[in-house]
């Protein structure tokens, strides 16, 4: 009867430290009796590693593990991890294969500077010229009103050959304080201004009589091409004299001969 009762408390105490074990903490290493509640199992060591299954490529790709189970390739060295479908390298994915590149791809000029100190790396952008930036890079949407003043620009910067045909129209101009003005240059050409066009501001050319019998008076700088006025060879008629418009006094003294 007594080994019978020992026989049933055996059995008792291993059926309950099997039930406890089924939701036991594992500590190994140094300290077990400390872990964290959260844990199900903990490895502490100062002075040993943990070394997860290593295995060769064959043997790894032969397990059909859980997502996110892991190993040791010995053929890559390096640790890869299961992500439900394949075996992913960790070395590739996270490693030395990212790489930045300034290299071009759709402008063909580049405009971003890259330097590397150790891991990290400083991106900036070049200096934007007209060399590096496309036709219709930068459109009027892309620019700030007033942005761009005098001082942002050097002189002799902006010339007919850089000013696309059409592209500054009336609206874009803003109009003089006087009907009629125009946009002149001064004397030295540094400044632009409204001004109104006059005998004294229009470099013209002399006009010349081209025939002794027409005078020509405030003739200087009246024309912008060479220029002269002569009578035509019968261009005086009876038929384009007035009555009475030739008298006397307006004939000079033999003016008129039998020739003419």
């Amino acid at each position: 009867m007594k080994t019978l009762y020992l026989r049933l408390f055996a059995i008792i105490f291993f059926l309950g430290a099997s039930s406890s074990s089924l939701y036991a903490q594992v500590k190994i290493g140094d300290n077990p009796q400390t872990i964290d509640a959260a844990s199900v199992l903990e490895l502490e060591s100062s002075d040993k590693a943990l070394v997860i299954p290593r295995m060769n490529t064959i043997q790894m790709d032969a397990i059909i593990p859980l997502e996110g189970a892991m190993v040791y390739n010995t053929d890559a060295q390096c640790v890869h991890y299961y992500d439900g479908t394949i075996w992913i390298n960790i070395c590739e994915a996270f490693g030395d294969a990212f790489a930045i590149t300034n290299d071009s791809v759709v402008n063909p000029f580049k405009t971003i500077l890259i330097q590397q100190t150790d891991n990290n790396y400083n991106l900036e952008v070049g200096i934007l010229t007209g060399v590096n930036l496309g036709n219709g890079i930068v459109e009027n949407r892309h620019i700030i009103d007033g942005a761009i003043t005098n001082a942002k620009i050097r002189d002799n910067q902006i010339n007919s050959r850089k000013i696309i045909n059409g592209s500054i129209l009336p609206v874009d101009l803003s109009a003089g304080p006087t009907p009629g003005s125009v946009l002149q240059t001064s004397a030295d050409g540094s400044t632009v201004n409204w001004a109104q066009i006059t005998a004294s501001n229009v470099l013209g050319e002399n006009l010349t009589p081209g025939d002794p019998s027409i005078i020509v008076g405030n003739g200087a700088g009246a024309t912008l091409t060479n220029a002269e006025i002569r009578v035509a060879d019968l261009g005086i008629t009876t038929a384009k004299l007035a009555d009475g418009a030739v008298d006397n006094t307006k004939l000079a003294d033999n003016a008129v001969t039998t020739d003419k």
